[in-house]
């Protein structure tokens, strides 16, 4: 992230919550800071870490509904304790997704790829 976009983030934010009378607290703020920014909920991560076939649809209809980044995505999830064969698939899914490829069929190739290789490690 360059510094324009941050300080346009800071300016935007501190608007928002100088005029929001709805924020009560500061995990208030936090939510509402890591909304603005594009993190994905952790609920959304849980959700892919425990995906099973049946639940790929769904959780990839959530995703692109709540038009979250794939870029963001992976970022957020390359950290976490995955099986060694899957961060080439990560690796794989970035760079289509850079390139310009679809969104939701590379979430779904990434969800069916992360499925059989937690299956058969």
């Amino acid at each position: 992230m360059d510094v324009r976009k941050s300080l346009n983030i800071m300016q935007a934010l501190a608007a928002i919550l100088k005029n929001d009378q709805n924020v009560k607290n500061d995990a208030d703020n936090d939510a509402l800071i890591d909304d603005f920014i594009g993190v994905i909920p952790s609920k959304t991560i849980d959700a892919f870490k425990k995906l099973s076939i049946m639940d790929v649809k769904m959780f990839v209809t959530d995703f692109m509904n709540n038009s979250f980044s794939l870029v963001q995505f992976i970022n957020q999830i390359i950290d976490l304790d995955l099986p060694v064969e899957f961060y080439g698939v990560i690796g794989e899914v970035e760079e289509m997704c850079v390139r310009g490829g679809d969104t939701e069929l590379l979430l779904h190739f990434l969800c069916s790829s992360y499925i059989e290789i937690r299956k058969n490690s």
